[in-house]
């Protein structure tokens, strides 16, 4: 009887040129040639060619081949055969209706893959008497190459790819111990998903097991277990086939010149080291049109530059590009969060990596990898709404910040622009590709599940165009025509905008918005519940690119001028030009945490809360908030102590009663909001009286 193997994942076929094969079994490789009944043997442990054998009774190798412990499985076209694993004892087995594509086997269960023309068709055999146990028939219509089967054989299921069209189609088959076929269907759940990401590979192997690595030309791939890559060296050569023992990785390359026809490379698993990013570029004076652009927790311009392949972090303070980040390539998608201080950046393989911004050099760190092609990419509250690309869908996806996929929905609209509203936690978006074009929103629940789309009710497709914008409550939707709407009903309003524009912020209670009119940017600022255009400011020269909120007191506006060079220019709640203090400490007045002109318990109160929600080194609310009074760069009981004693000393000439001790930190939390802004009237009255 034979024993059923550990593997997670039996390895997938060889297709090679010259109609040969190479296969695996118990750390020897096998090496077929269709022209030739000699194969060849090579013991991957020790790296070292073995004798070649013949079959016999043959004067040609098989079309198709398959090794284990209980022999050689060869298919001829239509008729399959067993031998000996030295190569004797040549037994028939069946013949089928059309050409084996591919034989596999689990234990004592042998499974052909004999598929034509537009069905998937597998056969089970019992090895011990040949004879057949169960078949399996699924329609699936491909064009390019026959489907590629890998079985689990600890799950008793055999997963599938097969080509449709430009894209990859995945099934699944399960079995019983038995070799009797179950359900099957689309395939959803196994770590080989990623493979749709990595077609087209020329070969795959394990490190003990678990550990895949993978060939696609001269490049050689080591993965995590969940198809994140780790590492990668190149190969002096294409080859056709790698091995993986404990220790290296052997590439075969064709050479008709060898003995053995093959020669090899080995490359020790040390070498697999992380890719080298771009080299980073100095942006200032550089023309170039930002492809995204996020203001940071600590309120800098993060610009990517897809053509450059850098993020440049563009400081107010210096009013200049603090540093730059080469990337690996030129990504589909970014996203960044403010909680964690990441960016998230999705390429066209589908890999999600991470860039965290708090570290002192910064690089992509491997995160998820979607199943399709990245097309939008958004930090949706605790979680990742992602848009991917497979066989003429959209996928969307919530992905939990520890890279697990939450919940799938399938779209067939053209992607438009997405906008996170935190209000009602839900996404929303411009429907495109179909009549009527319209908004659309998709809840999403604590749990990370899509729920179902609400779309706005009109027949009409006239005046949705990017982008989305909320204002702070988010009750109220504006987009790029000026229209207004209903944020939950998606109705809309009476009120708009007098013109289109192209980009927008809420700020100081208002809309501050920015478009281009005959060549100029121009700057446009909205008042009350009938919009009422009362400020525009030009840029003469110059396009306009998008607007951000930096702090609650300052906007930044994004321009390109006429040579090509991109300019942000700072303005404070009058739209004047500002400057910014996105540092913890108020350099002017170092008590004054809030900026309001005046020291008192509420600027103990915001130190308080600040301490006890983030700790002593943060980055929430830099630059609104001037919690590091004493400058020593952390946040820390003693900044408090500071700030009472400042206001002790303020209130010394005052008359107290006897016994009366000065405020601790303790007595300044147990203040209720009353006794609180009590004591914030107080000393601004001392404050008054001493200036």
């Amino acid at each position: 009887m034979a024993t059923r193997k550990h593997l997670g994942f039996e390895q997938l076929e060889t297709r090679l040129a010259f109609a040969a094969s190479i296969v695996e079994s118990q750390q020897i490789g096998y090496f077929f040639d269709s022209q030739s009944n000699i194969v060849g043997r090579y013991d991957i442990e020790s790296e070292i060619w073995y004798g070649s054998i013949v079959l016999h009774q043959t004067t040609k190798g098989p079309d198709v081949v398959h090794v284990d412990s209980e022999g050689i499985y060869a298919g001829f076209g239509q008729t399959i055969y067993r031998y000996h694993l030295d190569g004797t004892e040549k037994t028939h087995i069946i013949n089928l209706r059309s050409p084996v594509v591919s034989i596999h086997s689990d234990g004592d269960i042998l499974f052909l893959n004999y598929s034509s023309s537009a069905y998937i068709r597998i056969l089970s055999i019992d090895k011990n008497s040949n004879q057949v146990i169960d078949s399996v028939e699924i329609s699936s219509y491909y064009y390019t190459d026959p489907p590629i089967l890998s079985i689990a054989t600890q799950g008793n299921t055999i997963y599938g790819v097969s080509s449709w069209y430009s894209s990859l189609r995945f099934f699944q088959i399960s079995y019983n111990q038995g070799g009797t076929f179950g359900q099957n269907g689309v395939f959803a759940t196994s770590d080989l998903r990623y493979l749709s990401r990595l077609n087209p590979i020329d070969d795959i192997d394990y490190f003990q097991d678990q550990i895949p690595f993978v060939l696609k030309g001269s490049q050689v791939t080591a993965f995590s277990k969940s198809f994140l890559p780790t590492g990668q060296a190149t190969l002096n050569d294409g080859s056709i086939k790698i091995f993986v023992n404990d220790f290296n990785v052997i590439a075969f390359i064709a050479d008709e010149s060898h003995v053995r026809k093959y020669r090899t490379q080995v490359i020790p698993i040390s070498d697999f080291n992380p890719v080298d990013p771009n080299a980073p570029i100095d942006p200032t004076g550089l023309a170039y049109t930002p492809d995204w652009i996020a203001v940071s927790n600590q309120a800098r311009l993060l610009v990517f530059s897809k053509s450059h392949q850098n993020i440049f972090v563009w400081n107010p303070m210096l009013l200049g590009y603090e540093r730059s980040i080469g990337l690996l390539g030129s990504p589909n998608a970014l996203a960044y969060d403010p909680v964690s201080d990441l960016i998230y950046v999705a390429y066209e393989s589908g890999l999600i990596y991470t860039v965290d911004l708090s570290k002192p050099n910064p690089t992509e760190v491997p995160f998820l990898s979607l199943p399709g092609r990245p097309i939008a990419l958004y930090v949706a509250g605790d979680f990742l709404f992602a848009v991917d690309y497979t066989s003429y869908q959209y996928n969307h996806r919530v992905v939990s910040k520890l890279g697990t996929i939450e919940s799938t929905k399938v779209s067939y609209d053209s992607p438009g622009s997405y906008t996170w509203n935190p209000t009602n936690q839900s996404v929303y978006s411009l429907r495109s590709g179909s009549y009527p074009n319209g908004l659309m929103y998709e809840p999403i629940d604590p749990l990370g599940h899509l729920m179902p789309a609400v779309y706005s009710p009109y027949y009409e497709s006239t005046g949705f165009i990017q982008p989305i914008r909320f204002p702070s409550d988010g009750k109220t939707i504006l987009i790029g025509s000026g229209m207004i709407f209903d944020a939950k009903t998606l109705v809309r309003s009476p009120y708009s905008l007098a013109n289109s524009i192209s980009d927008a912020v809420w700020f100081s209670g208002r809309w501050v918005t920015i478009r281009n009119v005959a060549g100029d940017a121009q700057l446009q600022e909205w008042i009350g519940q009938t919009f009422e255009p009362v400020y525009a400011k030009q840029w003469s020269n110059s396009t306009a690119h998008s607007l951000h909120m930096l702090t609650s007191r300052r906007i930044v506006a994004t321009r390109i001028a006429s040579n090509g060079i991109p300019y942000f220019s700072i303005m404070d709640e009058h739209l004047q030009p500002a400057a910014v203090n996105n540092t913890w400490h108020n350099h002017d007045a170092p008590m004054d945490v809030d900026d309001d002109e005046f020291v008192s318990p509420l600027d103990i109160l915001i130190m308080i809360d600040q301490i006890n929600l983030y700790g002593a080194r943060q980055t929430v609310n830099v630059g609104e908030h001037y919690c590091d009074a004493d400058n020593d760069g952390v946040i820390t009981p003693l900044d408090i102590l500071d700030v009472i004693d400042w206001i002790n000393l303020q209130e010394s000439n005052e008359s107290k009663p006897s016994g009366e001790s000065e405020p601790s930190i303790d007595d300044l939390m147990a203040y209720s909001v009353d006794e609180l802004l009590m004591r914030n009237r107080k000393a601004r009255l001392v404050l008054a009286n001493t200036r």
